[in-house]
């Protein structure tokens, strides 16, 4: 199971880094970036976690994910529609 959630995770950065270089304007790579990389640090947080035996602590991190990373992708694309 661990290894699945690694693979999975991995193919969703990969797959935000690849939107990082292939969309054409900032707005739009912050929005791909910002998804696929949040949701593959998800996904292999939650394999180390099960790996490791600490759960606990991985959904802790997570939770703390959840709530920056959005919040950093929004305030990127505010500075950027300021100017």
């Amino acid at each position: 199971m661990m290894e699945i959630l690694f693979f999975v995770g991995s193919l969703f950065v990969g797959a935000g880094c690849l939107g990082l270089v292939r969309m054409p304007d900032l707005l739009t790579r912050i929005h791909a970036t910002g998804l696929a990389t949040t949701i593959g640090f998800a996904l292999c947080l939650v394999a180390s976690g099960l790996a490791l035996d600490s759960i606990s602590l991985s959904l802790l991190i997570l939770f703390f994910v959840f709530l920056t990373s959005p919040l950093m992708s929004h305030l990127l694309a505010a500075s950027t529609r300021s100017e």
